[in-house]
């Protein structure tokens, strides 16, 4: 029986976080506020859990024009941060 997708890849939003460095709440912002997050493969537990793909996520993540901080190398906003910097 062949498989529709490779099991190491598919990750929940809690591995998503562990693995980028983030919390929960902040992967699931992404899923609902940038209309080209990836789509989910499906859900499991009666529907109440998406899954996606680590590799669809890793390319969504790594395409996007993130600020860091330079201490912790985590994101601090992308393009909302630049528009109020300049602001300032």
């Amino acid at each position: 029986m062949s498989r529709p997708w490779d099991l190491d890849d598919i990750v929940t939003v809690t591995d998503i976080a562990a693995e980028l460095g983030y919390k929960r709440a902040a992967v699931g912002n992404w899923a609902t506020r940038h209309p080209d997050f990836p789509e989910p493969l499906t859900t499991v537990a009666c529907g109440h859990t998406a899954v996606y793909s680590l590799r669809q996520v890793r390319a969504w993540y790594d395409a996007r024009d993130w600020q860091t901080d330079g201490r912790t190398g985590k994101h601090t906003g992308g393009a909302r941060t630049r528009r109020l910097t300049q602001l300032a």
